[in-house]
């Protein structure tokens, strides 16, 4: 009953978006936020939201990747409008791209030196726009707790346009890929931020340390 009502919900979901898709940028993303919300509680997970700071808008929020459904925990639980950098092949996906164009995401080829400068460059100037926008920069899914490689390079358009990092860490995240998931609370912790002024003093492969070691701390606390 709990697979169909979702099915039911992703179904009304897709002509949500379709209904509001000419609509508002703020109105847009709370049709999103109340579905992530409502698949989430259908599924039978529980959302902890941990914040260890203040948010504000816009930040670059820089997040671990443990599963399919990452982002959907993200537009659930963070309050300002946002966009995300997905991989190009997510167009594909009916409901997922339907969603994804209201948006406004930032589609990638992963593969070609070409769609990773396009990507930072559309990244960087929704920054400058006052849009908050989402990256993994682990480039792919760990699908465990274990926290992948964060590539440095990810971190350029915070620095160009000069806007604040919040590290955010997903916990439990990964139980989505599991068929018989037997932990249904899911913990998204956002904080701390850095400032972008840390580059003035601080390479990218020196700032990235600094995410991955707040990441693998957070891991470490939260991991139930």
């Amino acid at each position: 009953m709990k697979i169909l009502k979702t099915l039911w919900q992703l179904a009304f979901s897709y002509l949500d978006a379709i209904r509001v898709r000419n609509k508002s940028l703020d109105i847009r993303y709370q049709h999103a936020q109340h579905w992530s919300n409502k698949i989430l509680k259908s599924l039978g997970y529980q959302l902890e939201v941990i914040n260890l700071v203040e948010l504000s808008d816009p930040m670059y929020l820089v997040c671990n990747h443990q599963s399919t459904f990452d982002p959907v925990m993200v537009v659930a639980s963070y309050p300002y409008n946002l966009t995300f950098v997905s991989k190009e092949e997510n167009k594909k996906i009916p409901i997922i791209s339907k969603w994804a164009n209201n948006l406004e995401l930032i589609y990638f080829n992963r593969k070609t030196r070409e769609g990773n400068i396009s990507m930072l460059r559309q990244a960087t100037q929704k920054l400058k726009n006052n849009h908050s926008v989402l990256i993994f920069p682990e480039g792919t899914r760990s699908k465990s707790k274990v926290l992948g490689t964060l590539k440095p390079g990810a971190l350029q358009p915070a620095k160009l346009a000069k806007q604040p990092i919040c590290v955010v860490t997903l916990i439990n995240s990964y139980e989505f890929n599991k068929k018989n998931s037997s932990n249904k609370t899911l913990k998204i912790v956002y904080g701390p931020i850095i400032e972008a002024s840390i580059f003035k003093e601080k390479s990218y492969e020196e700032v990235i340390q600094m995410i991955t070691s707040i990441m693998q701390n957070n891991l470490d606390i939260y991991q139930s």
